[in-house]
């Protein structure tokens, strides 16, 4: 195992909870927003043909990366009253042995913390990937929220919202090619923004120099819960949104919409899922702006009308963001000694080239389950538990594979990942493959987006990880009942606090580069 070296470091102001990368999809580039200019320059529309397209794309293309900031506020009047962990977690650095005396002061230091707020930054950067030593850069855009980011998810599919009756305008930044970007906060709500990258060509000394900006513009936001709790982790159905079994399409004379969803959840023990329907102009005049049905709704819960102002920003871009938020579903998934648990983590079992269990949540909690849900039932009880049999701690990332149609990681304050097959999902199953001991609680878990067997991880005091299961392929699409040796690749120990967000950065120099974020001492690095 070789020790990773890093080409670039940065500080951020608040402590770094996530660190996501929009992956480079040389298709999408070729025709999407990422590789269109301005309304008046447009590559698809210019007459090259498809190689020079791409060629001018992988050129100019910069790799949107987003690092989501949390802080805690002490003393300051808030409705957020809920659990501390975050904070309190890192000083005992979750050896994975947190005893029920800690988790009884856990809670009290929550019952008095009412008065406590906790604030939030979003921070977005461009990577040039053709540069031979990738750097940060000075960020493209610092965005304050109005409440602690805990984890934040790129939305990388093409959204089929326009029509030739109803084309959308190059004002609206062609909404059918949008790329958005959500974050779960500590508010309960998870919010929207949309990703606005532009292109613009100057004549200097008779040479051509291209420039570009790159912003997050908010577009809207679920609302929060009183039961709720802060929202925890999110994760968008990957699959193509036209094959969902969700009323996918909306339509009328005018215009129509398509449809994909995002699954979240939270600290009082929920999970819940959303519908989010992107509407075209004559469609949006039909359907009202950020509706929140919630049918199908299995608990009970006392809305907070507080969460539904709009916010200036908002109301400032209504007439030209049309998207529908209607929540579907929402209960109570996680208990720990009859008392809602965590829910740390949670993942539709889909990814971008399979919907076979398009209907399967999976979730995992402080309560040491991992747990899978049929959408389809009433949800008051999961199809599958697996337990405290298997993990010795709580459950703190799920991970489903990106190409793979069964397989998916679940990493553990216990120090471990275990690989799943879900063909093979009963009851307290056993894992197809368990990695130990890895230094520290798993708290992010990303496969590699073209390399089937490699998965980059995020130990939290232990630093992390690149790790590599051989012969891991679509071919064979299942490990061996034989031991599978696990090769870790390399580490990086240069975080002196919790390494919670990592992902991975597509070069073409090389592609072992990533990047990660850490806690308490603010720090974010590219190795």
């Amino acid at each position: 195992m070789k020790e990773a070296i890093w080409t670039d470091r940065l500080k951020t102001r608040l402590n770094a909870c996530s660190l996501e990368v929009l992956q480079n999809d040389h298709n999408f580039n070729a025709i999407g927003t990422l590789c269109d200019g301005d309304g008046d320059r447009n590559i698809a529309d210019n007459g090259k043909d498809t190689r020079q397209m791409e060629d001018e794309c992988n050129r100019s293309y910069h790799q949107p990366l987003v690092i989501g900031c949390y802080q805690l506020n002490e003393g300051s009047a808030t409705n957020e009253g809920d659990t501390k962990k975050l904070e309190s977690q890192g000083e005992d650095e979750h050896d994975g042995n947190r005893h029920n005396d800690q988790k009884e002061e856990d809670d009290k230091n929550a019952s008095s913390s009412e008065n406590n707020s906790r604030s939030g930054e979003l921070r977005l950067y461009t990577i040039s990937p053709k540069e031979e030593t990738l750097k940060f850069g000075e960020p493209a855009q610092i965005l304050e929220t109005d409440s602690g980011v805990l984890d934040g998810k790129w939305f990388r599919r093409l959204c089929e919202g326009s029509t030739e009756s109803s084309p959308l305008s190059r004002i609206d930044l062609d909404q059918s090619r949008s790329v958005l970007f959500a974050t779960a906060c500590a508010s309960g709500k998870v919010n929207f923004y949309r990703l606005i990258q532009t292109r613009t060509t100057e004549n200097s000394n008779n040479k051509n120099m291209d420039s570009h900006s790159s912003s997050l513009q908010y577009i809207s936001s679920t609302q929060s819960w009183d039961s709720g709790g802060l929202c925890l982790s999110i994760a968008w159905d990957d699959y193509t949104p036209s094959s969902l079994n969700i009323d996918h399409t909306f339509s009328n004379d005018e215009g129509n919409t398509t449809s994909t969803r995002i699954v979240s959840s939270y600290s009082g023990g929920q999970l819940a899922v959303h519908n989010i329907h992107f509407l075209s102009n004559a469609a949006s005049r039909h359907y009202p702006f950020n509706s929140q049905n919630n049918h199908n709704n299995h608990n009970n819960h006392n809305n907070n009308n507080n969460d539904r102002n709009i916010t200036d920003n908002t109301q400032a871009i209504k007439e030209r963001e049309y998207m529908e938020i209607e929540e579907t579903h929402r209960w109570n998934a996680h208990t720990l000694f009859k008392c809602p648990s965590e829910v740390w983590t949670t993942c539709f079992a889909t990814n971008s080239n399979y919907n076979t269990y398009h209907d399967t949540i999976i979730s995992g909690g402080d309560d040491c389950k991992l747990k899978l849900w049929d959408l389809r039932t009433n949800l008051d009880t999961p199809t599958h538990v697996v337990g405290e049999s298997e993990f010795e701690a709580g459950v703190t990332s799920v991970a489903f594979h990106p190409t793979l149609d069964h397989i998916f990681a679940s990493g553990s304050y216990d120090e471990g990942i275990r690989i799943w097959d879900m063909r093979y999902m009963t009851n307290n199953t056993k894992p197809l493959l368990r990695i130990p001991d890895l230094g520290g609680g798993i708290w992010r878990i990303k496969w590699h987006p073209e390399v089937e067997g490699k998965i980059l991880i995020a130990a939290m005091h232990g630093g992390c990880r690149i790790l590599n299961i051989p012969n891991f392929t679509s071919s064979t699409n299942i490990i061996d009942d034989q031991p599978a040796t696990i090769d870790i690749l390399s580490s990086f120990t240069e975080h002196e606090s919790m390494a919670y967000g990592a992902d991975w950065i597509l070069s073409k120099n090389n592609n072992e580069v990533a990047a990660s974020c850490s806690f308490y001492d603010r720090q974010g690095f590219i190795w």
